[in-house]
């Protein structure tokens, strides 16, 4: 890594500790409301702009765009954690940076100390650029939600038990029951588009042996959209929008996590 980026996941390391710090010592203040504050905002804001830089710089190279999975979660981690920080200046989640920001330094680590994996750089000009776009900002906001599930499972498997200490410092259910349903109806639409996009763009699909990208996603998509029709017109809420969820996120999770990880480490 040249110096440059090494000053830069230095300075991003240390402000993404100094953030985590500051959401730790305001959760644990009984007066919290969870509510961002200025100073976290900034120091949030400040970490990711390097991150981001670097990540970018790995990401697009001269010979074209490489999505190995190392830069990929990188991606996934700063967009995340950015859309949080966004939905954080209105709604009371601040709590959710104590698992964001943790994702985010094990990310920067590994980009700064292992060599990713073997992976073909895709051409700049190619027509598939719009499926990426769209496909890796589905992700993002879709894994955001599966997050967002299992941290509404814990809180709520707390909420029967006589200790309180844990979800205390989580935002209330309804609201992250709110930002859940937000973030998978933004990432079933770009999903919706990311398969319409691979279905014109990716050519020789078969040959390339790139269906499972399709075919996984598919049924994800079905399943997210089922779970968006029985929360609005069928009441679904709390456990059994928590498990459709993760059950659609696995699909994604197969079909392209699991597929980079076997083609750029184990083949």
């Amino acid at each position: 890594m040249s110096g440059t980026n090494s000053l830069l996941a230095g300075t991003a390391l240390i402000i993404y500790v100094a953030a985590f710090l500051q959401v730790r010592n305001q959760t644990a203040d009984a007066r919290s409301n969870n509510k961002t504050t200025i100073l976290l905002s900034l120091l949030i804001l400040l970490a990711l702009l390097p991150h981001t830089t670097i990540t970018l710089t790995k990401i697009i190279s001269t010979g074209g765009l490489d999505l190995s999975l190392l830069y990929a979660s990188n991606y996934l981690a700063v967009i995340m954690t950015g859309l949080v920080l966004v939905c954080s200046l209105k709604l009371p989640i601040v709590s959710l940076n104590l698992l964001l920001l943790p994702i985010c330094i094990i990310n920067l680590l590994l980009l700064i100390s292992v060599d990713p994996g073997v992976s073909n750089p895709i051409p700049l000009e190619t027509p598939q650029m719009a499926h990426i776009g769209l496909s890796l900002t589905a992700y993002a906001c879709l894994l955001t939600a599966a997050l967002q599930s299992l941290l509404f499972a814990i809180q709520n498997n707390k909420l029967k038990q006589t200790k309180v200490n844990f979800y205390r410092v989580l935002p209330p259910l309804e609201t992250m029951e709110k930002l859940m349903i937000s973030m998978i109806l933004v990432g079933t639409t770009l999903l919706a588009l990311s398969i319409i996009s691979g279905l014109l763009f990716l050519e020789n699909m078969f040959e390339q042996q790139l269906t499972h990208h399709i075919i996984l996603p598919s049924v994800a998509w079905i399943c997210y959209l089922g779970l968006l029709i029985g929360n609005s017109f069928y009441g679904w809420r709390g456990d059994t929008v928590v498990k459709l969820n993760l059950s659609a996120f696995s699909f994604l999770l197969l079909g392209y996590v699991g597929s980079k990880f076997v083609l750029e480490y184990l083949a």
